[in-house]
C-alpha cells in the first residue's frame, strides 16, 4: 500500500476542542495519519490515503523537515481461516 502522490498544497491540519472533544480537520484526506490514543499501541490507527489500514501490526515512519516522508507497514504473511478470499 502506498500513498499517492499529487500535486496538492501542503496544508496544515486544524485540530479543536468543543465540549471536551478533539477534532483533526483536513480539507482533503490525508496521505498518511498515525494516531496513537494512549501511547501504548494497544489502540494506534493508521489512516493512508484517509482509508484506515487495519491490516497492519506495525508501522515506522522516517520524517524530517524539506525530506519526504518514508513509511513501512508490517502485515502477517496468513490470513486467519475464512478471510481467504480478503485482499491482504
Amino acid at each position: 500500500m502506498f500513498a499517492k502522490i499529487d500535486e496538492r498544497d501542503p496544508e496544515r491540519a486544524v485540530v479543536s476542542r468543543e465540549d471536551g472533544k478533539f477534532t483533526v480537520t483536513f480539507d482533503r484526506p490525508p496521505l498518511l495519519l498515525f494516531v496513537s490514543t494512549d501511547g501504548t499501541g494497544t489502540y494506534d490507527q493508521l489512516f493512508i490515503n484517509g482509508e484506515e489500514s487495519v491490516t497492519h501490526y506495525a508501522v515506522s515512519i522516517d520524517s524530517a523537515l524539506q525530506e519526504s516522508t518514508v513509511y513501512h507497514v508490517s502485515r502477517y504473511a496468513f490470513v486467519a481461516e475464512g478471510d481467504a478470499n480478503e485482499s491482504v
